[in-house]
């Protein structure tokens, strides 16, 4: 089985005001895909990162031949200052109800910026009612993981043992540290048991640094990916995941997991993702699948890798 563990669904009236859409997804084509010599009309980006039904995904699934996919929403609206067409628990909704149509091949998990009102009663909702299976964060908005906006959240997660996905990686919607790895630790040690899954484990260093200008050492992903490392060391309820990881060379993906073997034992950990569709414009999740299968690595932790491990994470 094949389970990727890191999807958005985007289409208009989500994430943000319909003309803001152009410069996101010049944004996201700016930033990843010039640095790869990748060059895209703005109407070649915008098909390739909007859909409207969930058709596409699907397709997408069918082609690469994997089983199960993972929704992830975003709110972005307090870090763009302007709510999207769409408030963002029906967003919510409408992930989960793609989700209930296709209950075969699709999980979704909730997700509100936690600085919201209410946050806990709607996730409570959304896990009670609409069957949605865990909690994605994304600190880069403007918050730190351990704040006391997020414990509801955290005991939500504990109670009905779902895990919680936080954004761990350089890029972002600021240039701040809310999505280092060492944000996490306190997380862990505050709330023991949850289960976390650090997404990128520590992110890309392949980005275009006009707009990702770090100072000395923040770019190398090399240390972020190294905190993630630790942090799992140290806490066996943390996961990574290796969605993004498709701008890597084969050489480098190869590395990064033979050090995740001899640093932790093995891949039990690692869950296979893809962060469609925002790498989809430089290469096809089919040919992503085939490149980890590919790799000079024990079939077994493949296997692992590319589903045994989010099936376990998720009690399929």
């Amino acid at each position: 089985m094949i389970i990727d563990a890191h999807v958005h669904w985007w289409r208009k009236g989500f994430l943000m005001p319909d003309e803001f859409w152009p410069l996101f997804t010049a944004g996201l084509a700016y930033a990843y895909y010039v640095p790869c010599g990748i060059n895209m009309t703005p109407e070649e980006q915008e098909k390739s990162f909007l859909d409207p039904d969930g058709s596409a995904l699907l397709q997408r699934m069918d082609d690469a031949g994997i089983d199960k996919s993972v929704l992830l929403p975003l709110d972005l609206a307090i870090v763009n200052q302007q709510e999207a067409p769409m408030d963002i628990v029906s967003i919510n909704r409408e992930y989960a109800e793609l989700a209930q149509a296709h209950p075969d091949r699709l999980i979704s998990f909730f997700s509100m910026d936690p600085r919201r009102d209410n946050v806990d009663g709607h996730f409570l909702t959304a896990v009670q009612e609409w069957g949605m299976k865990g909690l994605k964060l994304y600190p880069p908005t403007g918050f730190f993981p351990v704040d006391d906006s997020c414990t509801a959240l955290y005991r939500i997660c504990m109670d009905r043992d779902l895990p919680v996905v936080f954004h761990c990686a350089i890029a972002g919607m600021s240039p701040q540290h809310h999505g280092h790895p060492d944000n996490y630790r306190a997380v862990a040690e505050k709330f023991p048991g949850l289960k976390m899954i650090l997404a990128h484990a520590g992110g890309s260093d392949v980005l275009n640094p006009e707009v990702y200008p770090f100072t000395p050492g923040q770019a190398e992903a090399g240390s972020w990916f190294d905190a993630a490392i630790n942090l799992a060391e140290d806490f066996d309820t943390v996961y990574m995941d290796i969605s993004a990881w498709e701008v890597y060379d084969d050489q480098k993906i190869e590395e990064y997991l033979k050090r995740i073997i001899n640093r932790l034992g093995s891949l039990d950990r690692v869950l296979f993702g893809t962060d469609y569709p925002i790498f989809f414009g430089m290469t096809s999740s089919q040919d992503w699948v085939n490149r980890i299968k590919g790799l000079n690595l024990p079939e077994d932790e493949k296997a692992k890798l590319m589903g045994g491990n989010a099936a376990r994470l998720l009690g399929l």
